[in-house]
């Protein structure tokens, strides 16, 4: 956009699009398995600016929320929130597009909605720019350069390398592999909250794969 000062609510969000380009993955190795992924950090990090930049203010408007609850394997209750939002995009000009976007999400303490919420935007902005997630498609053909192009190495905690596992074995359901990692630590015998080391992560892995075969 040349121009700041003018443009309809259209027009600014095609310039965040244009502005916007590819957002980078992140490649996680899981074993001997990898997948190229972004959170939803990544997702905020790279539009946030870029509406800012453009003058566009996006303002969530709460519709409704559903909860239930799920129980773990080991016992352990949680609460599963499936909501939905307005999300009103607005330009100086006054002109707005409003975006509705449901999600879910599952917690074990009190983060269901918050989660829920954050998936909503997350994959709702995903929609709106057509942003690759990263995730197979089950019709595309392997290359050769992509079969041997290296990919780079990232450094995580042991809590994330843990979620990481479950997460590889059941994505894209979220709330199966939240449920998966937690009847895991569960298993190992660790607190919800505990901040794990890297043999603890080796161990809470080794539980989660017993998990998945039983």
């Amino acid at each position: 956009m040349s121009d700041p000062a003018t443009g309809t609510v259209i027009e600014r969000l095609n310039a965040v699009a244009r502005d916007l380009g590819a957002i980078p993955k992140r490649h996680v190795d899981v074993g001997s398995k990898g997948y190229d992924a972004f959170m939803v950090d990544d997702v905020y990090a790279h539009v946030g600016p870029l509406l800012a930049k453009h003058g566009v203010v996006v303002m969530p408007k709460f519709i409704r929320v559903d909860y239930g609850t799920v129980t773990a394997q080991s016992g352990s209750s949680g609460t599963t929130a499936r909501v939905v939002f307005d999300y009103i995009f607005h330009a100086p000009d006054e002109s707005t597009l409003t975006m509705t976007f449901a999600a879910e999400g599952t917690d074990y303490q009190d983060k269901a909605t918050n989660k829920a919420a954050q998936q909503a935007l997350k994959y709702g902005l995903i929609q709106m720019f057509q942003i690759s997630t990263g995730e197979v498609d089950p019709d595309a053909v392997e290359l050769p350069e992509q079969a041997t192009t290296p990919q780079p190495e990232v450094s995580m905690s042991p809590d994330r390398r843990a979620r990481n596992a479950a997460w590889d074995l059941l994505k894209p359901d979220e709330a199966a592999a939240e449920t998966l990692f937690l009847d895991a630590l569960n298993a190992a015998e660790f607190a919800v909250d505990a901040e794990l080391s890297d043999k603890d992560a080796d161990l809470v892995i080794e539980h989660i794969n017993r998990l998945v075969q039983q």
